[in-house]
């Protein structure tokens, strides 16, 4: 969670909190990235709390995709036309690094420690492991597509033409290559770190599509295919894995300029019996992202100037975001974290001049703030802690808390 206010105190302070799952007034980012022309290219920063609310930040090049370290102190930004993953700070729009990696860059992933990324390159057909401490490449793996780290983070899988090989984040080491009888264009990994869902599509339709899913421990694969589903195009799973999102398209149209178009829709499905639990919107869809804390559904249209969500409870329009030019908008990452339902746990140490983050946590559920402030030019109390956590919106049931004085100034009555 973050707090209102980033005071910095100079006690260490554990908390045992109850809180809502998402904590109002709160502003979370989303990063998207955009080439509206090829003179006119860069990312859009998102306020996911407060709808129609943006702010374009141009680059050089041609941005791709976007991922966010888990402290959301880093956006890294894939520029496929100068090969390179762009380090910025999203705060002040600054470019602090550009790492070279292969040619295409068009996917990253970062671990779940913020230590490394992983940057697929098209153009390569090859996959680069980036030191993001030292900022450098450490390695290349020999597969380039879709990525997913395990929920572990102990392994990458990487999807080819029809194949998922998996390798060791960090050894970079081969561990295993999976024939697929379809190409895998999304791929995602269960939370409970037992399967690899990929999304595969024939080479030529009308051959079907499906699911292939994979056992993390045997490698073996099982192919499901979800009814009603024509041409599924995209895949997220939700926080606590037993729902799938599928944005299926429908039959192709010819649109305006003669270009070949589809109606779109999404399917969610139970990834136990595969078989469709609700339909949502999808309109004229490209692409879809799920927030990371599964509450809300993200749709665009590479040739239109909106990004819609939508409640995942029952598919009502949230709100909308509305960009200077259609087009273009190629990825879509979260800062992090959301709450989910993966964890009843968060563990947390906030140093100077950060912002307090939570990790996952349930309604209801109890998790561990473990939160250091230093450096205070004020005596602050614990009746101020307590103060900030209200704030957050209900979740200020206190239910213990310990204190370790970490210098001179003590908590105070």
């Amino acid at each position: 969670m973050n707090l209102p206010h980033s005071r910095l105190f100079n006690w260490g302070v554990t908390l045992a909190v109850s809180v809502i799952p998402l904590l109002a007034g709160q502003p979370h980012r989303a990063y998207v990235t955009e080439i509206r022309t090829p003179s006119f290219t860069g990312y859009s920063m998102l306020n996911t709390d407060i709808y129609g609310s943006l702010h374009f930040v141009p680059l050089d090049g041609k941005p791709t995709a976007a991922a966010v370290s888990p402290d959301n102190s880093r956006l890294y930004i894939t520029d496929a036309q100068n090969a390179t993953l762009l380090v910025i700070d999203p705060d002040t729009d600054a470019i602090l690094n550009r790492i070279p990696v292969g040619q295409q860059p068009n996917r990253v992933v970062v671990t779940r420690d913020g230590k490394r990324a992983f940057v697929s390159c098209s153009g390569s057909g090859a996959t680069w492991a980036v030191d993001l401490v030292n900022q450098t490449v450490v390695g290349m793996l020999a597969s380039s597509g879709p990525l997913a780290l395990s929920a572990d983070g102990k392994r990458i899988f990487i999807g080819g033409t029809a194949t998922v090989s998996a390798y060791d984040t960090a050894t970079l080491a081969w561990l295993a290559a999976v024939t697929l009888s379809r190409r895998p264009i999304a791929i995602a990994a269960s939370p409970d770190g037992k399967r690899i869902f990929a999304l595969g599509i024939p080479n030529a339709y009308p051959a079907s599509s499906g699911i292939l899913v994979i056992d993390t421990a045997t490698y073996n694969v099982t192919e499901k295919t979800i009814p009603g589903c024509l041409q599924p195009a995209d895949l997220y799973l939700s926080p606590g894995g037993t729902r799938g999102y599928l944005l299926c398209w429908g039959p192709p149209y010819v649109g305006p300029g003669a270009e070949v178009r589809y109606n779109a829709g999404t399917t969610i499905f139970d990834t136990n019996t595969f078989t469709p639990v609700g339909y949502g919107p999808g309109g004229f869809a490209d692409n879809l992202r799920l927030s990371p804390d599964g509450r809300f559904l993200y749709l665009w249209d590479d040739e239109g100037i909106e990004i819609g969500a939508y409640n995942t409870s029952n598919f009502s329009l949230a709100g909308g975001f509305f960009f200077l030019a259609p087009g273009g908008k190629s990825d879509m990452a979260f800062s992090a974290p959301f709450y989910s339902l993966l964890d009843p746990e968060a563990q947390l140490t906030a140093m100077q001049g950060k912002r307090l983050e939570s990790g996952a946590c349930a309604p209801g559920q109890t998790f561990v703030i473990t939160a250091t402030w230093k450096n205070t030019s004020s005596n602050h109390t614990w009746m101020d802690v307590r103060a900030e956590i209200a704030a957050l919106g209900g979740g200020n049931q206190l239910l213990s808390q310990s204190f370790a004085p970490s210098g001179g100034i003590g908590p105070g009555a």
